[in-house]
């Protein structure tokens, strides 16, 4: 899945963990696009909005350090080392 991250490993560095985005999250999305493609392709244009946001962002735990990476047209990324994590917190 890290393929963008893959690369940024030092030498020695392993993933531990990587993950991305739930497609389901895009669902909305998706649905709206197909309702409404038939209104001068945008419903065409919010599908792709929600491929490109899928393929675009990975999520990595390696053995020192946590990284993030997303952007459609310009990409982001955000590295944190392990011990500088001191809590964590999760919205849904």
């Amino acid at each position: 899945m890290a393929r963008f991250i893959q690369a940024l490993l030092r030498p020695g560095e392993t993933i531990l963990y990587d993950a991305g985005i739930t497609p389901l999250s895009l669902l909305p999305y998706v649905l709206l696009g197909l309702f409404t493609l038939r209104v001068y392709g945008f419903g065409l244009l919010l599908i792709l909005f929600a491929l490109a946001s899928w393929r675009a962002t990975e999520f990595a735990i390696t053995d020192r350090r946590l990284i993030a990476k997303y952007g459609l047209i310009a990409r982001h990324t955000t590295e944190i080392p392990l011990s500088a994590i001191e809590t964590v917190q999760v919205k849904q």
